[in-house]
């Protein structure tokens, strides 16, 4: 059907994420942490001949966190902390358009 060899559509050829997360174990900061990372999706196409491409982004991701051994557990985590507005599209289906910043806050206790 003509399309052999070709990409298929939303399909990045490359494609990468990392998040990294360090807990203090001692002194006045015990149990308070933080971690950052980030998602990459690279280029897609819009169409099935590859004419057409969707741009490649990168968005960031951050969070603060403090847990004791036994008991509470708090965090604020932050997706895509640019609010970046990118949208994967093609041309007969319209766009899907990546999630923008959301904060996120939890507490928890373990019994």
């Amino acid at each position: 059907n003509g399309d052999l060899g070709k990409v298929p559509l939303l399909q990045p050829r490359n494609m990468a994420s990392a998040f990294a997360d360090y807990t203090l174990q001692t002194g006045p900061l015990a149990g308070w942490g933080f971690g950052a990372g980030f998602r990459y999706m690279g280029e897609s196409y819009m169409d099935a001949a590859n004419t057409l491409v969707n741009e490649a982004y990168t968005v960031f991701d951050a969070g603060l966190h403090y847990r004791q051994p036994k008991g509470i557990n708090l965090a604020l985590n932050v997706k895509n902390i640019g609010n970046d507005d990118h949208a994967q599209c093609t041309v007969t289906g319209g766009c899907q358009y990546i999630t923008p910043r959301v904060i996120t806050a939890t507490a928890s206790y373990r019994w």
